[in-house]
């Protein structure tokens, strides 16, 4: 009758195999390239630029209502400081928020624009 390994404890590494080689391990006993183990160390850690999420927010209402000048303007100018932001530091993601959040903005713009250039504010009194 063979011997079964015991159960791991819990929270712990399981014990090595009987072979004492796991599966997929070279002959030398380093791990394949790219792996890397439960509870070891990750990558370099990510995270989303608050800018960038302010500004594709700001061009979305900027856009919904481009009367009022607030968001729009804030869109545009939160847009610029998360592009250069994720441009100078590799961790911060969210650039292509903040692209369309630039993007948005500046189409209000224009919509505020074409309706200051082409608007009818005469109002005739009866």
């Amino acid at each position: 009758m063979a011997m079964t390994p015991p159960p791991p404890p819990p929270g712990g590494t399981p014990p090595p195999p009987p072979g004492g080689q796991p599966p997929g391990y070279p002959p030398g006993g380093a791990p394949p390239p790219g792996y890397v183990p439960f509870g070891g160390p990750a990558g370099p850690a990510s995270r989303t630029n608050g800018f960038a999420v302010a500004s594709l927010v700001l061009g979305i209402v900027g856009l919904l209502l481009c009367f009022t000048f607030i968001p729009w303007i804030l869109a545009i100018i939160f847009g610029v400081i998360a592009m250069r932001q994720c441009s100078e530091d590799s961790s911060y993601t969210g650039r292509g928020m903040a692209v369309a959040g630039l993007v948005l903005g500046v189409i209000a713009a224009a919509l505020v624009a074409l309706i200051f250039a082409f608007g009818d504010f005469t109002y005739t009194i009866n």
